[in-house]
């Protein structure tokens, strides 16, 4: 038998997504997938690639020392969008909690899985984790999910309330100015505000023009 080929996918939302966010987040870099599979990157124009090194390259020439990195990405057709060690080159640990969506396959639109309890568990574990040690208190974890916004911004956001005890409405807003336009899927805005209790519900951003987003569930008609 033969091995089955990957479908084909829409890379119209991840070239669309900032790949950098315009500073960093109490610490958090969050960021879009670096691709360095053959298979996807090979079909890229060169000025849309995007991979561990120019990451690097940029935080290295901003003096940022990085030292994590939480890597919430699924296998594209099996194969990793980019792999672990490849951050071994930069003495940076990469830690795996896949809850993000894969590529979308052509003609569809970017759909965003709500990362689940035991993701965020993970996710807050492996910061404290990091961070725990005196040597890494000043080093940046970077946070990577498919277009570097609504994923990210979601376990961050969850991470900065549960954690460092902000307000939800600090987290989002400190986030929003990072990583523009903030976390705009409804559903995790949704989820945010369920697991804040008392939290001023929050204006949902507009989404990006670059993410044509599914539209909204049919509602059935009245009785």
């Amino acid at each position: 038998f033969g091995v089955m080929s990957a479908p084909t996918p829409s890379l119209a939302e991840w070239v669309g997504a900032p790949r950098l966010p315009a500073r960093p987040v109490s610490g958090f870099l969050p960021t879009k997938a670096p691709i360095s599979l053959e298979s996807v990157d090979s079909t890229l124009d060169e000025g849309d690639r995007y991979e561990v090194s120019m990451f690097m390259d940029r935080q290295t020439s901003q003096s940022r020392s990085v030292g994590l990195c939480v890597d919430t990405t699924v296998p594209h057709g099996g194969a990793r969008l980019f792999e672990a060690a490849e951050w071994d080159d930069y003495d940076v640990q990469c830690v795996q909690v896949p809850c993000s969506s894969p590529l979308p396959e052509a003609s569809k639109p970017l759909v965003e899985p709500l990362p689940s309890e035991e993701a965020i568990v993970s996710f807050c574990k492996a910061v404290d984790s990091f961070w725990i040690s005196p040597r890494n208190r000043r080093r940046h974890i970077a946070v990577v999910c498919l277009t570097g916004i609504n994923v990210s911004g979601f376990l961050i956001v969850q991470y900065l309330v549960r954690c460092a005890k902000w307000t939800l409405e600090r987290a989002l807003g400190e986030f929003a100015a990072a990583r523009p336009p903030g976390v705009y899927c409804p559903k995790m805005l949704g989820a945010l505000l369920a697991s804040s209790p008392g939290a001023k519900k929050p204006a949902p951003p507009t989404p990006p023009a670059w993410h044509r987003m599914p539209p909204p569930p049919k509602r059935p008609p009245p009785v």
